[in-house]
């Protein structure tokens, strides 16, 4: 069968565009039927509708359990949509719809869904969603083991260019803000 050069070809019949369900394939003139769960698109691998039961995650169909972690299934678009950026995994838009916290939030207590920033007190690091102690010469660290900075009164040394390491001065010195023992009687 042959249609006009702007006509596309279905069923034995030449159409201006293709019915829903169906794409056009330019190369072949023909409407060809977009893939199972895909009610529209725009073509073989492009869907933009899914059928019913189903949500859109890029340009596939999925069921509500298989969009992706960070996504939820939104029922009015029927779209795998982005959850809030303080929630790992969630069931709705807002951010008091998490049901897992991101790294560097937690859950508030008592109040299903709410993250809330969580920034740790000196002496202290975060570890996922909770703070945790430095080690005890540590003001500042970032794990229990790594050091930032030293408590006053310690003396930074370095130790292979890259771990910070707290020292006490020996008996009868302190540490000086240049990283120096020197005796209690310098000042």
């Amino acid at each position: 069968m042959s249609c006009y050069e702007d006509r596309l070809i279905m069923k034995n019949e030449c159409l201006l565009q293709c019915p829903k369900g169906t794409y056009p394939n330019v190369e072949h003139r023909m409407c060809e039927p977009c893939v199972a769960g895909c009610s529209d698109c725009v073509s073989l691998t492009e869907c933009v509708y899914c059928d019913k039961g189903l949500y859109l995650n890029i340009d596939i169909c999925v069921y509500a359990p298989d969009c992706p972690p960070g996504t939820y299934a939104e029922n009015k678009t029927r779209v795998c949509e982005k959850c809030h950026g303080k929630c790992l995994t969630c069931v709705g838009l807002d951010s008091n719809h998490c049901t897992n916290c991101t790294e560097g939030h937690m859950e508030i207590l008592g109040s299903y869904g709410k993250c809330k920033t969580l920034v740790c007190s000196e002496g202290q690091y975060l570890n996922l969603t909770r703070c945790e102690s430095c080690n005890g010469s540590c003001a500042v660290c970032n794990s229990s083991e790594h050091c930032a900075q030293c408590k006053r009164g310690l003396l930074s040394v370095l130790v292979d260019n890259a771990t910070l390491v707290c020292q006490e001065c020996p008996r009868g010195y302190e540490a000086t803000p240049d990283m120096q023992c020197k005796g209690r009687e310098y000042h």
